[in-house]
């Protein structure tokens, strides 16, 4: 019972940051990415979710061909989080002005067509990926921490939704990348370890998600007051 309860926390745990928004909104100029992606990733993994549902009840066949392995929307979900991500940090206050890094989605983009169109299976879980969405996510997190070292106004930068955003990405990020890596070949060769190591990486979506929810929550719109004279 534990284990379905984790397994299926990547649908649950969105749910966290999602209720911040439909409870005390957000400010639609600085969160729209972030938000965009919620909404896609639970309709994702619900999907997946859906798949392995049918998997179990033997009922596979009545599946679309590509619906067969759920690995085509997990590719999907690392395409629209390092776009959906980027878009949210390279167009942040800090970044913004920088203009080589505007190149860099579109690039990503066409090298993502590229490999699935000649090189990978989309069908299949891909590595690079995995690969080049942990490594893009914290290059562009690591640059905009060295910018906040660097900005020499009096904005408290660590107070900033963004500054918890980009934390809760370089964690789940850094310590994810080995698992995605090396999760398939553990796993068929020690299922015991497999299932642990799919604990611990569902653990780490769910403080990830609590963490973007507390950047949401920061980030709700403030009523103003209206002053009554007496």
């Amino acid at each position: 019972m534990f284990y379905k309860i984790i397994v299926w926390s990547e649908v649950w745990a969105l749910l966290i940051p999602l209720a911040i928004i439909i409870i005390w909104g957000y400010k639609k100029k600085e969160m729209t990415p972030l938000v965009i992606y919620l909404i896609v990733a639970l309709l994702i993994f619900s999907t997946g979710r859906g798949v392995s549902l049918m998997y179990q009840a033997k009922l596979a066949h009545k599946l679309p061909h590509f619906l067969k392995s759920n690995h085509p929307l997990y590719n999907i979900n690392s395409i629209c989080r390092v776009l959906l991500f980027g878009w949210l940090i390279l167009n942040s206050e800090l970044l913004k002005n920088i203009k080589p890094l505007k190149f860099i989605l579109p690039i990503y983009l066409l090298l993502v067509i590229l490999d699935m169109t000649f090189w990978e299976n989309p069908m299949a879980l891909s590595t690079i990926l995995t690969i080049a969405e942990c490594t893009l996510l914290l290059c562009f997190c690591i640059l905009f921490f060295f910018h906040t070292i660097r900005d020499e106004s009096e904005i408290n930068w660590m107070g900033k939704p963004l500054f918890l955003i980009c934390t809760a990405l370089v964690l789940y990020e850094a310590l994810n990348f080995f698992i995605f890596l090396f999760f398939h070949p553990i796993a068929n060769v020690n299922r015991k370890f497999g299932t642990i190591t799919m604990i611990i990486s569902s653990s780490l979506f769910i403080i990830f998600c609590i963490m973007i929810a507390v950047a949401l929550y920061r980030n709700r719109p403030l009523k103003k007051q209206i002053k009554t004279v007496p």
